[in-house]
């Protein structure tokens, strides 16, 4: 809370923005579609047809690329056919984890 101005603005418009924009480049190297008026610190994606559910495209990528990505039926049987991004994870690691994810798209 005592932060200034100026440490608020870095973190919400230079950190996150640039966490998104990999994260959306997750999202679409998967082939899932999303809403770009998200807010908050998770990326949601709908997944592609072609998965029964979100786990299967999770174990896909976790087995295959070494990734761990969040199936979304564990929030309920609405989210059974999205997958759910953090923006917590620093920008190095999202930029690893997609370099991975090209490997086995």
């Amino acid at each position: 809370l005592n932060n200034s101005d100026e440490w608020h603005r870095e973190m919400n418009i230079e950190l996150y923005k640039n966490r998104r924009q990999l994260a959306e480049k997750i999202l679409k190297t998967l082939s899932c579609t999303f809403e770009k008026s998200q807010v908050g610190m998770f990326l949601w994606g709908k997944i592609p047809d072609n998965y029964k559910d979100s786990g299967e495209l999770a174990d896909k990528v976790l087995y295959q690329a070494k990734v761990f990505i969040t199936p979304g039926f564990i929030f309920g049987d609405k989210g059974n056919r999205y997958i759910r991004l953090s923006l917590c994870a620093n920008e190095k690691m999202l930029g690893e984890a997609l370099e991975r994810i090209k490997l086995i798209s």
